[in-house]
């Protein structure tokens, strides 16, 4: 392995635990840890080094690998914690496609609800419940008598199943529920719960006794658009056609004001002057 590794990553984000765990396990020291946050001055550059365009990010000599399955799986190989032949290196791929897909991908409606993420759909909770449950119950199977998911000791396919299932077991299926329908898997999580390199990097595991409900979100109401007036045509009030007058036939006169007044205040026969 590489004297040295440098891990860009999120501080507190899940899958970086699951690398914490990964090296506890492993004992991998030589990792140095480059905490970034999407509101870093320096995060776009992080970032633009991923060839996947995310993180976290595992720089080696060789070169860089992201997605944390990949870096799961790099590091895993190392230490030796991702199966001791081929056979068990599928298995471990097998369990690790498991936990994305059919454990990862139906927690959008049953999780995601609860923490506020997307909006709450009863149908496509109680579809993604009966997935989940049927999986589990698959799981559940597959882990009688056993306690890891390939060989003998913990793998990376342990790390990565437990860290998918763990906001499950603490806030969708409570512990009645699970003891019930699938009491093997709860038994290898409760045991890998109290792993010490579980305990050290995500500290004791407290689990539900009783479903979480999502948020109620209060839909706004929709604001009613005034109805629009419809104006009535008014009927159009027929012109009254006033009777001609023989005085509005007659030319118009343009009487010289001035001379009128002069001639009326002068004139001693004023009567004759309004005549004319």
């Amino acid at each position: 392995m590489d004297s040295k590794l440098t891990l860009t990553t999120y501080k507190m984000a899940t899958n970086t635990r699951k690398i914490q765990a990964l090296a506890k396990l492993g004992n991998i020291t030589n990792i140095d840890y480059v905490f970034t946050a999407r509101t870093n001055e320096d995060f776009n550059t992080h970032l633009s080094k991923s060839s996947t365009n995310s993180l976290p990010l595992l720089t080696t000599s060789e070169g860089s690998i992201s997605e944390t399955g990949a870096i799961l799986q790099y590091l895993g190989s190392k230490a030796g914690l991702a199966g001791s032949n081929d056979f068990e290196r599928a298995q471990v791929t097998q369990w690790l496609a498991f936990s994305y897909q059919e454990i990862g991908m139906t927690r959008i409606h049953t999780l995601y609800p609860i923490l506020g993420y997307i909006e709450f759909d009863a149908e496509k909770n109680k579809m993604m419940s009966e997935m989940q449950k049927n999986h589990l119950k698959a799981l559940n199977k597959h882990l009688e008598g056993k306690s890891y998911l390939v060989g003998e000791k913990a793998t990376i396919a342990d790390i990565e199943l437990w860290a998918n299932l763990l906001p499950l077991w603490q806030l969708v299926f409570p512990t009645e529920l699970r003891n019930k329908l699938f009491p093997n898997v709860e038994k290898w999580f409760i045991n890998f719960s109290k792993q010490e390199f579980i305990l050290k990097t995500f500290g004791p595991t407290l689990t539900c006794k009783a479903v979480q409900r999502p948020p109620k979100v209060e839909k706004k109401k929709e604001e009613k658009k005034p109805e629009a007036k419809v104006e009535k045509k008014e009927e159009k009030k027929e012109k009254e056609v006033k009777p001609s007058d023989e005085l509005d036939n007659l030319p118009p006169t343009t009487p010289v004001f001035d001379d009128f007044k002069k001639d009326f205040m002068n004139s001693k026969d004023r009567k004759s002057v309004l005549e004319n």
